[in-house]
């Protein structure tokens, strides 16, 4: 059985939210680049670049903290790796019962 520690990688399943949330701070070069040229980006704003994201898309999460009161933990918190610039956060999140689900991780398939 495999034990969910801090460092170790995971899978995470975008839910609705998610993509929302990500979709919502992204923004392209070109926005970027129209914006400084009419002086309506402030110097030194950061900026987050990326693919849109999508309900189900499937992308790496870096265990940060496990919650357990046991032997088996309770949840995991993590950083998700974006397809872009930025990552996502996600606090206490639960195993996928049996396959990937929207807002649940899962382990990698072992090759």
């Amino acid at each position: 059985m495999q034990v969910p520690t801090p460092g170790r990688i995971v899978l995470y399943t975008l839910d609705s939210l998610d993509a929302a949330v990500v979709n919502r701070r992204r923004t392209s070069p070109a926005s970027i680049a129209a914006r400084m040229s009419s002086g309506h980006w402030p110097e030194g704003a950061q900026a987050h670049i990326g693919r849109l994201a999508g309900e189900g898309q499937i992308l790496p999460m870096l265990i940060v903290a496990v919650g357990d009161t046991g032997d088996v933990p309770e949840w995991i918190s993590g950083r998700v790796f974006l397809e872009g610039t930025d990552v996502l956060w996600k606090p206490t999140l639960d195993l996928a019962a049996f396959e990937p689900t929207p807002g649940r991780w899962h382990w990698p398939a072992r090759s």
